[in-house]
């Protein structure tokens, strides 16, 4: 009876359209691909890993630890931009304090350039001339240039204002050679001090600052000074 029966199906299978043949193996065949083909993705991927010396879970552990450094050198970064700002603005401050300490000094230095004016007006005489070419003091910048300060004293004797017409002229030590600079036109009460600044040519020398006032009105006389050129450091 067993054995009828397993005759029946092989005689089944044999008459069966030969697509479903086809489909069954086919079937087969693709799982038998699959499988093989899985089999053979772990095999090169362990034999990968083992060609650079690094099992799965050490290759999961290195990506984990380069984005750990990747986000701590975007922290660094942040960091040092603010610090970086920080410099800056420290060195601004530091700028500013110095501009400050500079202008206090200069304002300083007037005062006490006023009380010595004031002392010398005090003690001044009577004099038929309505001004004085006190001092002159030079500095060079760092452009290059003179920078000059001419301090005028009215005599005590003329208590109004006046304008003067003030001319400088820098006298070299050749022969001849001399810088006349652009008159300026000045209106003083008790003293003034007159700046301006002085260009002097390639290889000109210096020796002397002749300086000339000369103040309004009929009688006034014309005074003239000549001043070392003594740049001060």
């Amino acid at each position: 009876m067993w054995y009828s029966r397993r005759r029946q199906r092989f005689k089944s299978y044999i008459n069966a359209p030969i697509t479903q043949h086809l489909l069954g193996w086919s079937l087969v065949a693709i799982l038998g691909l699959v499988v093989n083909g899985i089999g053979f993705f772990y095999w090169g991927y362990d034999y990968g890993l083992e060609g650079i010396g690094a099992t799965a879970a050490e290759v999961q552990h290195i990506k984990q630890q380069v984005s750990t450094q990747a986000q701590r050198m975007a922290t660094l970064e942040v960091q040092l931009a603010q610090a970086q700002q920080n410099a800056d603005i420290a060195q601004q401050v530091i700028q500013k304090l110095q501009q400050e300490n500079k202008n206090q000094l200069a304002s300083v230095a007037d005062m006490q350039e006023q009380i010595m004016v004031y002392q010398r007006l005090l003690g001044t005489k009577a004099s038929s001339t309505p001004l004085n070419i006190d001092s002159v003091k030079i500095h060079k910048t760092v452009q290059g240039l003179y920078q000059y300060r001419v301090l005028l004293i009215q005599n005590q004797a003329n208590q109004g204002r006046i304008a003067v017409k003030l001319n400088l002229r820098v006298i070299g030590t050749s022969k001849g050679k001399s810088i006349e600079l652009e008159p300026k036109q000045v209106e003083l009460q008790y003293f003034k001090s007159v700046t301006g600044e002085i260009e002097l040519p390639q290889g000109f020398v210096a020796e002397s600052l002749e300086i000339t006032a000369q103040p309004q009105g009929k009688k006034a006389a014309k005074i003239q000074k000549n001043f070392k050129w003594d740049v001060a450091s």
